[in-house]
């Protein structure tokens, strides 16, 4: 390409570059080997427990090439009749881009500085998605700039990197405040719901070692909103230090002016004022105790909803009934005195309901803690004629192994049996929700199945809104016999605080409806990802703020271009059925829900009551995607105490049919947990967690 000696405006500079950009993409991949010098040895090392890996440098190129190819594509090199004169030396170059130029636009004279923005901000959005360090980042950038001087030359500059923290010094610790209208601010820019006036808050708080070697914790507060299109966590302010925060009041003193401040003033977003209200706030049993000032589930009066007191028979035990119950009233009047602490909490200045505003947490409390106990009771603590045999715990293994294959992949972990001690929550609640119903009902006794099936019973219908307005009051009784029978059945020490605590649940789901509108997993899985935004144990709070802030810079464009029905795996296998039809696609992605054409991420509950295997997905002549499916003719309850399984969509399959059925994407009710019963029959489980 000849060298240019003079041009007159840089934008006509960069649109010379732009026509040459295939010529260029080459000599990038050539380059590729000299990027991977500059990559420091720890950047090509797997990180620990991360959702996705960070592809090598020589994947960051392949991306770079396609964001390239796919902005040039979509730019119209238009060029004005009027030409900055340059030498003759440039008319190879000039007759390159007029051949590439649009003449139906005379006024696209130059490539508009939004398209160069845009290039940028994929480049950012790209490094910060796939945790690109800053040295390839930087690597990359001073290729590109070969052509595009626009980009800048570092990563801090791409990403908008802050370059200072405000930190405040706390007795044992440091706070950073990054502000609760500067954050409801961000998400509200990424959309919120149709025919929103107000933003009700969800607040959240707890503890998470970033170290396992050191005695140092953080607690971020974070918040999230049913308002907002993107109800992903957002983060208000951020403690790190050793232990958690010595002073409370000192923790939450900038969170609780600013809160007073817009509770009276409301935010200001595009031209309307939306008044702000916390909802409620959601932490662990140890969390809650510490942010109301009141005794920790380890005492006698640590109940949260009654005035039951406890028993110690070497640790802490609870009746299976419950006591007078506490109000938000006489919480207020602190009525029972061994139940708080000498100090208020500093939340009473926001006319907290310290009762009503402060939900159990069902992932603490059924998945890690009531579950959990059940499985270390049928394994080994239960009498000898309750508990699971050699036997039966090697078939408990076989079975899990078997099923786990069976697993859709809404679930990212796949439990096994010689690694239960390092269990998480979803593992936990996979066995407990969908999984269990299966093993359990060949390996634990009857007695004991049945007590599970109460539990179960119970959660699953607190866990669907449309269950929970015609079962809710069946659900609180089955809670009430599984605390009861449980107690009969392993002994009065199985009754801990969960335990005794499950006997309350219900209110909160009467109050704020099924148990995902108030589950701690978005936040618990927040905390697993801040972990991974430290880079070296220099100064952790300042890293984790500027990662955050990085994050938040380029989220609303990320979010922006990816829709939230996604079809892909375009094929041409079919079937197609009597439809006409311009694609087909292997896999849809709608939020919370992913459906394939193969097992075992097929089966759906349609709207008509029948269950089906999705055998494609289609786009037809007259633009409607719809899906084919074959259904089941036969269909047979899976147990009927406490209640028939069909009552909750819990089934048996069977008769699989050999024609298709059409339907619509608005037919389907939820996709199901599919998984083999024995020969020519499975069983069925509504995804209902995420309903």
């Amino acid at each position: 390409m000849p060298k240019v000696k003079s041009i007159h405006k840089p934008s006509y500079q960069r649109k010379l570059a732009n026509v040459a950009v295939q010529n260029e993409l080459e000599q990038i991949c050539h380059g590729a080997q000299a990027v991977n010098q500059h990559v420091p040895e720890p950047f090509n090392t797997e990180a620990p427990d991360r959702h996705e890996e960070a592809p090598l440098v020589d994947d960051a190129i392949v991306e770079a090439e396609e964001i390239l190819i796919h902005e040039n594509a979509e730019q119209d090199l238009g060029v004005n009749n009027q030409e900055p004169e340059i030498s003759s030396s440039e008319s190879e170059s000039e007759a390159s881009v007029n051949s590439a130029a649009d003449s139906s636009d005379p006024d696209d004279g130059y490539v508009d500085m939004d398209d160069d923005l845009n290039f940028q901000s994929n480049i950012a959005v790209w490094s910060i998605q796939y945790g690109i360090t800053s040295s390839a980042t930087n690597a990359l950038l001073s290729i590109l700039r070969q052509r595009h001087l626009f980009l800048p030359k570092d990563s801090r500059t791409l990403k908008k990197t802050p370059t200072f923290t405000q930190t405040k010094r706390l007795v044992n610790g440091q706070y950073v405040h990054v502000g609760v209208e500067k954050s409801v601010i961000l998400k509200m820019e990424q959309g919120l719901v149709p025919g929103c006036n107000s933003v009700d808050l969800k607040v959240f708080t707890d503890g998470v070692k970033f170290y396992k070697s050191v005695n140092h914790e953080g607690w971020p507060i974070l918040f999230s909103s049913d308002s907002f299109i993107d109800s992903s966590p957002g983060v208000i302010g951020l403690f790190y230090g050793v232990g958690k925060p010595n002073r409370i009041g000192d923790f939450l003193e900038d969170y609780i002016e600013e809160v007073q401040h817009i509770k009276d003033e409301g935010i200001w977003f595009r031209g309307r004022n939306f008044p702000i209200n916390i909802k409620f706030y959601l932490a662990d049993a140890p969390a809650r105790a510490y942010l109301k000032s009141t005794m920790g589930h380890t005492s006698a009066h640590g109940c949260e909803r009654c005035d039951q007191e406890g028993d110690f028979i070497g640790f802490q035990t609870y009746q299976s009934t419950v006591g007078n119950l506490r109000t938000d009233q006489s919480f207020d009047l602190r009525l029972d005195a061994e139940h708080h602490h000498e100090d208020i909490s500093p939340l009473a200045a926001l006319e907290t309901r310290f009762i009503s505003q402060f939900p159990l947490d069902p992932m603490h409390l059924i998945d890690l803690g009531i579950f959990k106990r059940f499985l270390q009771y049928v394994f080994r603590r239960s009498p000898l004629n309750i508990r699971m045999t050699g036997n039966d715990i090697e078939r408990f293994d076989q079975l899990l192994t078997l099923l786990s294959d069976y697993t859709p992949v809404e679930f990212k972990r796949k439990p096994t049996l010689s690694r239960l001690n390092r269990w998480k929550a979803t593992e936990f609640g996979l066995v407990f929700k969908y999984l269990g119903l299966v093993i359990f009902s060949v390996v634990l006794k009857d007695e004991v199945y049945n007590v599970f099936l109460l539990l179960h019973s119970a959660v699953f219908i607190y866990s669907n809104d449309d269950l929970i307005r015609i079962l809710l009051d069946s659900a609180k009784q089955f809670a009430t016999q599984f605390v009861q029978y449980s107690a009969q059945l392993f002994g009065p020490q199985f009754i801990v605080y969960n335990e005794h605590s499950f006997l309350h649940l219900g209110d909160d789901v009467e109050r704020y409806g099924k148990l995902s509108n108030f589950s701690a997993y978005p936040f618990e899985s927040m905390l697993g990802r801040m972990k991974h935004l430290i880079l070296s144990p220099s100064k952790p709070l300042q890293q984790i703020h500027r990662r955050l802030t990085e994050k938040a810079s380029v989220e609303a464009r990320a979010k922006r271009n990816r829709a939230d029905d996604r079809f892909s795996i375009e094929h041409t296998n079919g079937p197609v059925g009597n439809l006409i039809v311009q694609a087909q696609y292997a896999k849809y992605e709608c939020k919370g829900c992913t459906l394939y054409v193969s097992e075992p991420n097929n089966c759906v509950l349609f709207s008509d009551g029948k269950y089906g295997l999705v055998q494609n997905l289609v786009r037809c002549e007259d633009g409607v995607k719809r899906l084919l499916a074959r259904t089941f003719n036969g269909t047979a309850d899976l147990y009927n105490y406490p209640l028939p399984s069909s009552d909750l969509g819990i089934v048996i399959l069977s008769n699989l049919e050999e024609c298709l059925t059409t339907y619509l994407f608005s037919d389907i009710l939820s996709k199901c947990f599919y998984m083999p019963l024995r020969e020519g029959a499975h069983v069925a489980v509504p995804l209902n967690h995420m309903l």
